[in-house]
């Protein structure tokens, strides 16, 4: 599929794939959007990139995805102060 799609003059698709290999997001990842723009929020991803790593059971990824999230909700709700 990736060389009759990505084959191009600019990049294999050879090259696409070892890119993909190395530089993709593992499955399971947590991955965060921000609500509004659907664009990834920088340092919650770099976590959940961290912990896709960390040799984790399946569930206990997820379940610390899903903490963080909650987390970062809560932060969210809490406003601030600096003007």
């Amino acid at each position: 599929m990736l060389e009759k799609y990505l084959d191009s003059e600019v990049i294999s698709a050879v090259e696409v794939a070892a890119l993909l290999k190395r530089r993709g997001v593992l499955d399971g990842t947590p991955v965060y959007l921000d609500e509004e723009t659907q664009m990834p929020v920088p340092p919650l991803c770099e976590f959940g990139g961290y912990l896709s790593t960390a040799l984790l059971d399946m569930t206990t990824l997820k379940d610390y995805g899903q903490v963080l999230g909650r987390l970062d909700d809560h932060s969210g709700g809490l406003g601030s102060e600096c003007s």
